[in-house]
């Protein structure tokens, strides 16, 4: 499909009745799936604005695919903490799988580190820490996470970055993705020897196609508070190749050569997170959570309420209130191409009612 006929495909999908939702504007695109901002409607005007994640049409027809993602969904539907997306629905509509998820205002981690590097101005340590730490407790509730009998899960991320962490205007930061996460119990196993996840963030022993554990997690959580701290992906290379090797060979600049200034505590805290060795690093989320909660504390400490600031005052108060603000549906009804969507559907049964009853 070429890149203008994908485009109007995209666009004949905004506006119109998608099962119990209305597609609104499309906010991203991955291999596997397309997200959607959408509104779920009900009675009496009721909407919620909510993000559906559908699946890519071609894959459709590949039962590996489909497993993979219907196994994400339920997943991630176990997992129910202040850290982790929350995951609403699962669902089928003309043929499309879809996940729906709680919609969130504000940045994914990526996009704050990639402003300070414009910026050429590092990010406050209290800052990223409390970002890291509060990203550890998610990851922890998914890495204890039981089956019915209380049997463990062993769940493991598998791509823990910095755009798979989102912090909201209000200062929340959510674990996002956990599309190649591996439970044992689930169907589409990922085998030993095969390596999945962003070579520059993973562990040695991912990246090797070995067995990973909890620890694999913590340790790509050591890369992103690094990068945060730096400004500076410390395995990045010309290619795959040279970036897999490095990732092997443990090839990197220590902290403190990058960042002299950091507190000593704060340095053994993340280049223990990134020791080589698994059982060199923390051996648990909660526990690197607590090293970093401890360091924060000696400080002075930093809240939530303190991220929220700070992200007003970064972003600027304009972009968190545009951001943070979806139009009603009585608004984007008369934006034009939607509007049309909308008008054209009338005949398309009981989700369209819904439409028509918030007009």
């Amino acid at each position: 499909m070429s890149d203008q006929s994908a485009g109007a495909a995209h666009a004949e999908l905004l506006g119109r009745a998608f099962g119990k939702y209305v597609l609104v504007n499309k906010l991203a695109e991955g291999g596997m799936a397309e997200l959607f901002l959408a509104k779920q409607l009900g009675v009496e005007g009721f909407e919620k604005n909510v993000v559906i994640k559908r699946m890519h049409s071609r894959l459709t027809s590949n039962p590996e695919f489909v497993t993979m993602f219907l196994d994400e969904a339920r997943l991630a539907a176990t997992l129910q903490h202040p850290n982790v997306v929350q995951i609403l629905d699962l669902g089928v509509v003309d043929g499309a799988y879809f996940i729906c998820m709680e919609y969130l205002a504000g940045e994914d981690f990526a996009a704050l580190i990639r402003a300070s590097r414009q910026r050429r101005a590092t990010l406050p340590v209290a800052v990223v820490l409390r970002i890291i730490a509060d990203a550890a407790r998610g990851l922890h509730h998914a890495h204890e996470q039981t089956d019915a009998a209380g049997r463990p899960l062993n769940i493991v991320h598998r791509d823990v970055s910095p755009a798979n962490l989102f912090v909201t205007f209000t200062g929340t930061v959510k674990v996002l993705d956990f599309g190649i996460a591996k439970a044992e119990s689930t169907l589409a196993h990922t085998g030993a020897g095969v390596v999945k996840g962003k070579y520059l963030y993973m562990s040695p022993e991912q990246a090797s196609g070995a067995k990973v554990d909890r620890r694999a997690d913590l340790y790509a959580l050591g890369i992103v508070a690094y990068e945060a701290l730096t400004l500076t992906r410390p395995f990045a290379r010309e290619s795959d190749l040279a970036i897999l090797k490095a990732v092997l060979e443990t090839d990197r600049k220590p902290l403190a050569e990058l960042r002299p200034d950091l507190p000593p505590s704060v340095v053994v805290a993340i280049e223990q997170a990134l020791a080589p060795d698994p059982a060199a690093r923390f051996q648990t989320a909660a526990q690197f959570a607590d090293a970093l909660d401890q360091i924060l504390a000696a400080a002075g400490g930093t809240s939530q309420a303190q991220v929220q600031q700070f992200l007003t005052e970064f972003f600027g108060a304009e972009h968190v209130k545009a951001r943070s603000r979806v139009p009603s549906l009585d608004e984007l009804k008369r934006q034009p191409d939607l509007a049309l969507n909308l008008a054209s559907r009338t005949q398309s049964g009981d989700s369209l009612k819904r439409v028509s009853a918030v007009s």
